[in-house]
């Protein structure tokens, strides 16, 4: 793994793109993605050292946030309705799919559901 910091003072200093790929193990692609970036946004090679390889890559690779296509259960309603007597999680379920169907969205699968439930609560 490249260090972000190295390959941008390389850069700053005008190494070619080629000696650059082959010292810091980075595909020129990408030297070419990085030195369009930086010049496209304004940003300042000075200050742009003075932040981690985590800080560097977020900002020059920022993760595109992919909406879910599937129709998200409330959870936390769910929960309450779990601690009914007889309610269970197939119940439930069956419940959020039959919902799902009638206003035209998509739905998780049983598996699928279970897993978002158990994070849910395994986080809170």
């Amino acid at each position: 793994m490249y260090n972000f910091k190295d390959v941008l003072i390389l850069l700053n200093q005008g190494y070619s793109h080629r000696y650059i790929s082959s010292i810091q193990h980075i595909s020129r692609d990408r030297l070419r993605y990085i030195s369009s970036y930086i010049e496209a946004h304004k940003l300042d090679y000075y200050e742009l050292v003075k932040l981690s390889n985590v800080e560097l890559e977020a900002i020059l690779f920022p993760k595109k946030e992919r909406e879910s296509i599937f129709e998200e259960p409330n959870i936390e309603e769910l929960v309450l309705e779990l601690k009914k007597k007889g309610v269970t999680m197939k119940l439930l379920w069956e419940e959020y799919k039959k919902d799902c169907i009638n206003r035209d969205k998509i739905y998780y699968q049983y598996s699928s559901f279970r897993k978002k439930f158990a994070e849910f609560t395994r986080v809170h």
